[in-house]
């Protein structure tokens, strides 16, 4: 379920918001966590059946680096714990690759979780989070006493699930324990969202009709100026899609009541 689209603008985020804002706040994490599921499972069910087994089986993990992180069964519960989730990532991201060029059948698929080429919605997003976590865990940064619930919603909620941002536990962690939403964190967070719509609809939407169009003109028959035409286009409109949905997890985020940082500093004028 896309942002700018009128599933999430029209139905699922008024709905949401409106049980959201009457929940009392010791049961916000709750609403939370189960909206973020239902906004994941919009993907795919056998998506949300992975996600839920990899929020289960490192929360676990989670629990025993943190018991152990002082002595050698600690690290190597994490290097464990960090082969698991980096071997999940890569036979989805290449398992395909890996079967075709063994001439084999690239579609192969895993048994309950859908095929190797088709990688899980937002998997390399929440897979590097829970690093993390484990990471922060190992190096005792994040209390040992944060409750499945509270680390489920810090790992899959719905702004930032799918493309971000990646942030430290500690950045929400007190969020998290509780949050007091003011009329202007609403007003400021629609106001973001509004503005990064705009990024995605108005500019790269549009901007993405005249890549397509360059695109079926062909290499062949391409002029010079059309292909410098191309490149700019695409490289445009790859800036303001991704720009645009960043400032709406951002602004989503503000009408929620967390400060989810910014994801997108002009990466074209990086100098490193």
């Amino acid at each position: 379920m896309l942002f700018s689209s009128v599933e999430f603008i029209l139905v699922f985020m008024p709905l949401f918001l409106i049980v959201y804002y009457l929940t009392p706040a010791k049961y916000k994490n709750y609403i939370l966590l189960t909206g973020s599921l239902i906004f994941y499972a919009y993907g795919g069910l056998k998506d949300l059946a992975l996600l839920l087994l990899s929020l289960i089986v490192n929360y676990s993990l989670s629990k025993c680096i943190g018991e152990w992180r002082k002595d050698s069964l600690g690290k190597i519960i994490l290097t464990v714990s960090v082969i698991l989730n980096v071997s999940v990532l890569g036979i989805y991201k290449y398992g395909g690759l890996i079967l075709e060029a063994l001439g084999r059948d690239g579609e192969h698929t895993i048994t309950g979780f859908g095929s190797l080429s088709a990688m899980p919605l937002g998997l390399s997003f929440y897979t590097f989070q829970i690093l993390s976590y484990l990471i922060d865990m190992y190096r005792g940064e994040v209390p040992q006493d944060v409750s499945f619930s509270k680390y489920a919603v810090y790992i899959s909620m719905f702004p930032r699930l799918v493309q971000g941002p990646m942030f430290q536990y500690s950045r929400v962690g007190r969020a998290l324990e509780g949050r007091h939403i003011t009329i202007y964190d609403i007003q400021n967070g629609l106001k973001t969202f509004t503005i990064g719509l705009a990024a995605k609809v108005l500019l790269a939407d549009r901007i993405g009709l005249l890549w397509r169009d360059i695109q079926v003109t062909g290499i062949v028959s391409i002029s010079t100026g059309r292909a410098w035409l191309g490149m700019i286009a695409y490289s445009l409109q790859l800036y303001f899609d991704f720009c645009g949905y960043s400032i709406m997890a951002v602004g989503v985020g503000r009408m929620l009541g967390f400060e989810l940082p910014a994801n997108f500093d002009s990466p074209y004028m990086s100098k490193a």
